[in-house]
């Protein structure tokens, strides 16, 4: 920053000492001199100050409530005039730095830009509780945004006539018998999977093989083996919050899958990192950069599901830690310009060499928690007593999140003041994400949500949304991993 123009070095008079020493007086100062300088000084600091408010103000209408500039306002793009839509396309080229191959991309992605504006103006009246607003990805089409997500089945439902959560289950239930009964009790409701539960013996990972799975019970607690009062929480006995960013070293920094569709590997990484400290008081930072390149059983950066890389990760011998295996900075479908790289290729010696000396963290299986709009309670019980979970669920509108609680309040839904599927059918899950917390913000109940898309995206990176209604599918389908002690 420059120091003030007016600054007692600044403003001292030149003075000098002849070479030969004698004292030579000092003249009076020129006082219309000073006045004159003054008067422009002052119109220059006031043109300026000018200019600095006026791109201030400009800025603050285009980043609106931006992760790098928070305010509580919303900004309704709908009400400009064409001179102002130029002008925030302007200021949005070059903020984000972006560069086009041709004045016909440019157009076009222009186009894009104001129709993306509209959403955002959707999505700003849908959710009175949160704001939503330009982003580096406002010149991206919908299909662009969908394939920067990466659950598996948000990709087979664009040429289905099923619903990617339809698609979703049959997948799963395919795996193995054990996958198909999981599937067939949940339907019958929560009831029945507690009860189900609760005959069964407490999980401990070395009852199933890795081609079988089992409900979490209520009694599970991964965490008591470091909190073990822990144990006394129950369905009608849990906190009114809970944030697991704020107990030991359970949640990991957030990361950015960047230009891949892989958040089906941070959701699962992520979800084990804090098993992993539950059993060994340590933290650690798993490698995504294994589940994209090495697991067979997804598909990279075309998309995956936590289920299937957990499966992986039990049939291989466990996750590299990420400094032995860092994520590469992926730039698939051409989106970094002419750059294009598909799934990256697997790095078989490291990940044999770590795998042999036990360099690794490994699981012994995986529970499901939730598949459907009853069971957020017990999502609830066991995010307490064992740890983030891996959920997935629907992303639209996600990319222009800026804070807030995302949703409405059950009263607002029922009263038709707000359509609750528009844009967010429960159904419709495309993208992977881990879940660590929830709370109440007036009178608001929601989930607190760790996305993959970096720091500087959504509320330092993440994301909260509406608490007991389903919102978005968050409860339609949720595991957890069991981690093998070493």
């Amino acid at each position: 920053r420059r120091g003030p123009i007016n600054s007692p070095a600044a403003m001292a008079p030149y003075t000098s000492i002849p070479s030969d020493a004698e004292e030579t007086p000092i003249r009076p100062p020129n006082l219309r001199r000073i006045v004159v300088i003054s008067l422009a000084l002052l119109a220059v600091s006031a043109v300026t100050f000018r200019v600095q408010s006026n791109y201030a103000r400009d800025m603050q209408e285009l980043i609106g409530t931006s992760g790098q500039d928070p305010s509580t306002e919303k900004v309704i793009y709908g009400t400009k005039s064409r001179k102002k839509i130029q002008k925030l396309w302007k200021e949005f080229t070059l903020r984000y730095s972006k560069k086009y191959r041709s004045k016909k991309e440019e157009q076009d992605r222009f186009q894009i830009f104001k129709k993306n504006l509209q959403f955002i103006d959707n999505l700003n009246f849908a959710n009175p509780n949160a704001v939503f607003t330009i982003t580096d990805r406002t010149d991206w089409t919908d299909s662009e945004m969908a394939r920067m997500r990466g659950l598996r089945s948000g990709y087979l439902a664009a040429d289905s006539n099923k619903t990617s959560l339809e698609i979703m289950k049959e997948d799963f239930a395919s795996i193995s018998d054990s996958h198909k009964n999981s599937v067939q009790l949940a339907e019958m409701g929560l009831a029945e999977v507690l009860k189900s539960s609760e005959e069964k013996d407490k999980f401990d990972g070395s009852k199933f093989s890795s081609d079988e799975v089992g409900w979490v019970s209520v009694q599970d607690c991964a965490a008591c083996a470091l909190y073990p009062h822990f144990s006394n929480y129950t369905m009608g006995n849990l906190p009114d919050s809970f944030d697991w960013r704020a107990i030991g070293d359970v949640v990991t920094d957030v990361k950015n899958q960047k230009y891949c569709g892989s958040c089906w590997s941070f959701s699962t990484a992520q979800d084990i990192e804090g098993k992993h400290y539950f059993a060994t008081g340590e933290r650690v930072r798993l490698s995504e950069q294994q589940l994209v390149a090495c697991d067979t059983k997804d598909w990279g950066c075309d998309g995956g599901y936590p289920y299937r890389a957990m499966q992986y990760i039990s049939q291989v011998g466990g996750m590299l830690h990420e400094a032995s295996y860092p994520y590469k900075g992926i730039c698939a479908w051409g989106a970094c310009g002419n750059e294009e790289a598909g799934t990256p290729t697997c790095d078989s010696d490291t990940l044999n060499t770590n795998i042999k000396s036990g360099n690794v963290s490994a699981i012994g299986g995986w529970q499901m928690v939730a598949m459907g709009e009853d069971y957020e309670d017990l999502m609830r019980v066991a995010l307490v007593k064992n740890g983030p979970i891996s959920i997935s669920l629907n992303a639209n509108g996600m990319d222009y999140y800026v804070h807030g609680v995302v949703g409405c309040s059950n009263d607002d839904c029922n009263a038709g003041a707000i359509d609750v599927h528009t844009p967010c059918e429960p159904t419709a899950l495309d993208h992977a994400v881990l879940l660590v917390g929830y709370g109440t913000e007036d009178d608001i109940p929601y989930w607190l949500i760790k996305n993959s898309w970096g720091d500087l995206w959504g509320e330092d990176g993440y994301y909260r949304l509406v608490r007991g209604s389903n919102h978005c599918g968050v409860a339609n389908f949720a595991i957890t991993s069991v981690i093998k002690a070493p």
